[in-house]
């Protein structure tokens, strides 16, 4: 039988701290596909009119396209502003009505 050499202080602390870094440099890779690879929100939706059409919202850039039986149409390229409507102007108050004309007081017959 042979006689394994005796590993020494240093070795044996050597040895523990590389499975320590290998066991933080694989849980950082867990974490970092975990993190990566989650689900993202969709990057389309679609509305079914009643007259066949489908409309289409692109979720990313904002763009619509418009498909009926025999084509498509883009109705609003993504990337840019929309217009907003302008604001509706309030009325100016109405002004108070003026007071009604002073009734001229009749004179009470003397007695």
């Amino acid at each position: 039988m042979q006689d394994r050499p005796t590993e020494t202080q240093p070795d044996a602390v050597e040895r523990m701290t590389n499975k320590i870094v290998n066991g933080l440099v694989i849980a950082a890779a867990i974490l970092a596909l975990a993190i990566y690879s989650r689900p993202g929100p969709p990057k389309y939706q679609a509305v079914a009119a009643g007259d066949g059409r489908v409309v289409r919202v692109n979720t990313a850039n904002g763009s619509v396209v418009s498909c009926d039986a025999s084509r498509c149409l883009l109705v609003y390229r993504g990337g840019h502003d929309l217009e907003r409507a302008p604001k509706q102007r309030e009325l100016p108050p109405r002004p108070a009505p003026p007071p009604p004309p002073a009734q001229p007081q009749r004179a009470s017959p003397a007695r």
